[in-house]
């Protein structure tokens, strides 16, 4: 389907069965994408964002909500080049260089962790760690940072943040019970979660604690 842009072949309402290309390589080559309900996110070589498709709530980020047919720019001004991107139903999610967490589009449900942006904005936790690692479901996220702590915010309504309360989590919410996870891949469906790692028991020997990495940000 195509009836909001999201192939991003300028052909509005104009599906195709078949593989098309979009844009051209002397643009820029992608090496990172992620499709929403009805758009669509990519990095590209030189570590710019670029997004296309339903823009109803903001999701593109461009500053608007009108539907884009075709890739478009995405300025999100300084913490330097994009390095991860996740797209949910209606909202986004990336991680910048400097692994600084971002979010964009409908916040209803506390998806985006704030109000409802048409740009991207930071996510400030108050904790101040590195992210590492993201993933969006339909209506909530999943996160990794560095010490190997997973975190999820967004719609809780069968439990799919892991936080055990019946309240949606308007904020990153870290999940106790996954604290010092190593070798983490997670994963976020339309309404779960799941998450494989090695279990560490403590903090690994020669890795900062978390006190250290909040008392460097400050």
């Amino acid at each position: 389907g195509n009836n909001s842009g999201q192939l991003g072949n300028n052909r509005n309402n104009s599906g195709t069965n078949l593989p098309t290309q979009v844009g051209s390589l002397s643009d820029g080559k992608y090496i990172k994408i992620a499709a929403g309900w009805y758009h669509s996110l990519g990095i590209k070589d030189d570590g710019s964002l670029w997004a296309w498709g339903h823009n109803g709530a903001g999701q593109v980020g461009d500053g608007s909500f009108i539907n884009k047919q075709v890739p478009i720019l995405i300025d999100a001004g300084n913490h330097g080049k994009w390095i991860a991107i996740s797209a949910g139903e209606s909202f986004s999610i990336g991680i910048k260089e400097d692994s600084s967490l971002w979010a964009w589009g409908a916040n209803d449900l506390g998806q985006t962790s704030g109000g409802r942006s048409n740009v991207p904005v930071m996510i400030d936790d108050g904790y101040c760690l590195p992210w590492k690692a993201i993933d969006a479901g339909r209506h909530h996220a999943l996160g990794v940072k560095i010490d190997g702590s997973v975190w999820a915010w967004g719609s809780n309504a069968f439990g799919q943040t892991g936080s055990g309360l019946p309240n949606n989590s308007m904020t990153p919410y870290m999940i106790p019970e996954l604290s010092y996870m190593q070798q983490i891949i997670l994963t976020a469906g339309k309404e779960h979660s799941m998450v494989t790692g090695i279990k560490q028991p403590t903090q690994l020997p020669g890795k900062k604690s978390r006190n250290e990495y909040i008392e460097q940000c400050i």
